[in-house]
């Protein structure tokens, strides 16, 4: 598509986005004004900031004579996502130049990620897709400075405007946002273990139940991608077997491995002993046998095959090179 289409595509995308952000905007344009701020204070920090959570954080914290350094930390925990969705979208625009890379990094929003990360995982080879993202980007950015020019005008004709219950549309939204990108098992868990960490932590200060929230989202995430729920339980499980055998019989446990040597040279048999004894402790000694495991791997991880056959192919994987016969033999 041409720059034009992918710019215009990129902000007709956008609207359903920009529904659910304008409450948020005009609340915080009327919350500002009733916390002290001058009208260029509200204004130039949506146009500096440009962070919805963040912006409500300040003027809180503002209101509640907190100090800079602590502004500046609990906006900095609450805007870390954004470091997980640059990282997301930077394979896509790391050969575009610094002058557009620059501000496409500012102009990211949860709302603009959700839509641009999206279009990119279309395969069509589109070399204008950086204009699809630069329409989404703006087409909020002005939605949000328009809101809270209104909000700011009319928000204090409006009494009590915070309590309409109008801040729900945005939670609408990121509900929105999220369930579509669920399309698996890891994705649903993580999404769940980061919702009831975010509400166990929601007490802690400067936010950093959020932080909690992630960080557990992305652990349970990964571990799960990388080793599905059997696969954990199966190597916890493999690890405390191992452990009882050498406390039950009382004996030396030792590892080993066969390390191929070469096409038709045969295989040498390396034994490791345990680096460090059982403690008794369940999970201390399957996490040791994990680790014991993870160091013979890394003598030769170009050998390494798990035989457990829902591993041998994951689903997304490229198929290994084939070996002629011949070379094989």
């Amino acid at each position: 598509m041409s720059r034009h289409h992918e710019f215009l595509q990129g902000l007709r995308d956008m609207l359903p986005m920009l529904l659910g952000a304008m409450p948020f905007g005009i609340i915080y344009g009327s919350l500002a004004g009733a916390a002290g701020l001058t009208p260029w204070q509200t204004i130039g920090m949506s146009l500096l900031v440009f962070a919805g959570s963040a912006q409500f954080i300040a003027i809180s914290l503002l209101g509640g004579g907190a100090t800079l350094a602590v502004l500046w930390l609990t906006t900095l925990v609450v805007n870390l996502r954004h470091a997980l969705y640059s990282a997301s979208l930077q394979p896509f625009v790391r050969h575009l130049p610094k002058r557009w890379r620059v501000p496409l990094a500012f102009w990211l929003t949860d709302e603009a990620f959700a839509v641009v990360q999206h279009r990119y995982a279309e395969t069509d080879a589109s070399p204008n897709k950086h204009w699809y993202f630069l329409g989404a980007a703006l087409a909020m950015y002005v939605n949000w400075q328009a809101c809270t020019l209104i909000g700011l005008v009319f928000g204090q004709a409006v009494p009590n405007i915070g309590d309409w219950g109008l801040d729900f549309a945005m939670l609408a939204t990121f509900i929105g946002i999220v369930v579509p990108m669920l399309r698996n098992r890891p994705q649903v868990a993580a999404a769940l273990v980061a919702g009831a960490v975010a509400l166990v932590c929601h007490a802690l200060p400067y936010k950093l139940g959020l932080m909690a929230a992630a960080c557990a989202g992305i652990v349970v995430g990964v571990v799960l991608g990388a080793f599905g729920l059997g696969g954990v339980l199966y190597a916890f499980n493999a690890g405390r077997l191992v452990a009882r055998l050498g406390e039950m019989k009382n004996v030396d446990t030792f590892f080993f491995y066969g390390h191929r040597l070469g096409v038709g040279e045969g295989f040498e048999v390396r034994i490791r002993p345990l680096s460090e004894p059982f403690t008794g402790d369940k999970l201390a000694d399957a996490r040791r046998v994990n680790a014991e495991v993870e160091a013979l791997i890394r003598e030769a991880p170009e050998q390494y095959l798990w035989s457990y056959n829902r591993f041998k192919h994951p689903a997304g994987a490229e198929l290994p090179p084939t070996v002629p016969v011949s070379e094989a033999d």
